[in-house]
């Protein structure tokens, strides 16, 4: 199982009727950079972009990841996972998950692993985890954003500096993640930003339920090209 189903999505649900043999809708790249919203003035859900900061996340950041890392799943998997499981430990796991994985984070010098954090001074806004696998992809294991900040577009700069890492680290390499198929609102959200569903099957999570899960992948052309939409003033240094 991987780390995470990236419960987290920065738009509102709306009605795909997404299914197995279903393919994302075409997206005309010409009108894509038009259509993206602009990052400097007011936007819904948080009052300016701008006070916002991305940077990289240190282990430092454990606690904090940890318990927006909960309340993601909490609210963005009701109704899709038992709820005897979200009422579990959840906290505690998540706690134990991202002290072990960041214990060497900032020490790494092969780029293997990349941790993405939005912040508002001291206030974790969201976050995102990707790293190398065995093939050469990247995958994008992680990505949640406070609740009450989604549809913000803090969730899709956290993408873009994501895609700018991947594609000035890993450059002609894909970029994937792996997405409850019942989680509208974060597919609704990948198709948006060019995302094409690539594989989906079955996963049995360890508590002993299984979910159909759905794997979105964005070609390096893509990468590259919506990277460019990062924040110039949180653009991250290599």
């Amino acid at each position: 199982m991987r780390g995470d189903r990236l419960g987290n999505a920065d738009h509102a649900p709306s009605a795909l009727g997404f299914g197995g043999s279903t393919q994302a809708a075409p997206i005309d790249h010409s009108a894509l950079k038009a259509a993206l919203p602009a990052i400097n003035g007011p936007v819904s859900g948080y009052a300016n972009l701008y006070a916002m900061h991305i940077r990289s996340g240190t282990k430092d950041d454990a606690e904090q990841i940890a318990e927006l890392h909960t309340r993601s799943w909490l609210t963005a998997y009701a109704g899709i996972m038992p709820a005897s499981y979200l009422n579990g430990p959840l906290l505690d796991e998540r706690k134990v998950m991202w002290s072990t994985r960041l214990a060497t984070v900032a020490s790494e010098p092969d780029h293997a692993r990349c941790l993405l954090v939005a912040v508002d001074d001291n206030a974790l806004l969201g976050f995102a985890y990707l790293t190398v696998e065995t093939d050469g992809r990247i995958l994008l294991d992680n990505l949640h954003i406070q609740p009450e900040h989604k549809q913000s577009g803090i969730g899709r700069q956290l993408v873009y500096h994501s895609f700018g890492w991947a594609s000035e680290q890993h450059p002609g390499k894909t970029v994937y993640l792996e997405v409850l198929r019942d989680n509208v609102a974060a597919i609704t959200f990948y198709r948006r930003l060019d995302g094409h569903p690539t594989k989906e099957f079955m996963e049995r999570f360890p508590a002993g339920f299984e979910l159909p899960v759905v794997e979105y992948t964005w070609d390096p052309d893509i990468v590259r090209f919506l990277a460019d939409n990062r924040s110039t003033t949180d653009r991250l240094v290599s």
